[in-house]
C-alpha cells in the first residue's frame, strides 16, 4: 500500500508532502533534506494527514504530481519539499539546476549560516599524526609540515603479558625439563 501523507509542524505550521509504503506510516518522519534539517531544529513534534492510498502505483503517481501542482509545494514558503512528489522518494538527480532549493537553503533556513568559517561542527577538533606521534588540533589551527591528518595507533600490552625477566639459571631449567618432557614422550 503507497500512502501520501501530509507532514505539518505542531509548532510552526511548516507542511512537508511525503509518500510511504510503510505500515507504521504514522510514525514515518519523512526523508526530505530540508525537512530533515528543519527537524532536527525544531523538534519532532509532528501530525500526520493521511491524503491518498492505493496498491496501484500508477494512480498513484497521478494523485501526487495533481497534489504538489495544486498546493505548489516546491515555490511556496509554508512547505519543505525541495522538488515534486512523484512518488520516486528523490533518490535520483534530475541534472537539472534547482534554484528554488538554493533559494530555501540561503540565509536563516540554512542551518550553517551564521557559522564561522567552512568547517562543520564535526571539524573543529581534529587528530593529526607524524606517523608516530599524535597532537589534537583545533579547527583553524595550521597543521605542521610533515604531519598529515589522522591518528596511528599504538598496540597496548596488557601488563599481565609484558612477563618478568628470567634468570639463566631459570631458563635453563625450563630448557632441562622439555627436553626431558619430549624425551618421555618419544619413549
Amino acid at each position: 500500500m503507497i500512502r501520501l501523507l501530509l507532514k505539518i509542524h505542531n509548532k510552526t505550521g511548516l507542511k512537508y508532502l511525503c509518500k510511504s509504503e510503510r505500515k507504521d506510516w504514522m510514525k514515518y518522519l519523512g526523508s526530505g533534506k530540508y525537512w530533515r534539517r528543519y527537524l532536527k531544529i525544531y523538534g519532532k513534534d509532528i501530525s500526520t494527514e493521511l491524503l491518498f492510498e492505493s496498491e496501484n502505483f500508477e494512480e498513484f503517481k497521478k494523485v501526487a504530481l495533481k497534489e504538489s501542482i495544486k498546493r505548489n509545494i516546491v515555490e511556496s514558503k509554508e512547505y519543505a519539499n525541495l522538488m515534486i512528489e512523484d512518488g520516486s522518494g528523490g533518490d535520483y538527480w534530475s541534472g537539472k539546476k534547482r534554484p528554488k532549493h538554493s533559494e530555501k537553503m540561503s540565509d536563516k533556513n540554512n542551518p550553517q549560516y551564521g557559522k564561522i568559517g567552512s568547517l562543520s561542527a564535526s571539524y573543529k577538533n581534529f587528530w593529526i599524526t607524524d606517523g608516530i606521534n599524535n597532537k589534537k588540533l583545533k579547527g583553524n589551527d595550521l597543521i605542521p609540515i610533515d604531519w598529515y591528518r589522522g591518528r596511528v595507533f599504538k598496540p597496548r600490552i596488557n601488563p599481565t603479558k609484558k612477563g618478568y625477566k628470567q634468570s639463566l639459571e631459570h631458563i635453563q631449567r625450563r630448557i632441562e625439563s622439555r627436553l626431558k618432557t619430549l624425551n618421555e614422550m618419544r619413549n
